[in-house]
């Protein structure tokens, strides 16, 4: 696809030479590329329902969460 921009480009200005690219480059962008792209569907599974409205913020304890978080007599709590 590079190649193609390039002959679009020389069509209008012929002086103008495609640069190469070394491969280490190319592959190194393809890496760090998906990388993002792995992230950003990562976050979107993790934020999308809340930005849409589906799930509070708020929810996010998977059910089973009482108000009993776990403290014990002898942390100085006081159950009642």
């Amino acid at each position: 696809q590079e190649r193609r921009v390039g002959i679009l480009v020389a069509a209008m200005d012929p002086s103008f030479k495609v640069p190469h690219v070394p491969k280490a480059h190319t592959r190194a962008a393809q890496v760090f590329g998906a990388m993002m792209w792995f992230w950003v569907f990562y976050r979107a599974k993790k934020d999308l329902p809340h930005l849409l409205g589906f799930r509070h913020p708020w929810d996010h304890h998977d059910g089973g969460h009482g108000h009993d978080h776990g403290h014990g007599e002898s942390e100085g709590h006081a159950h009642h």
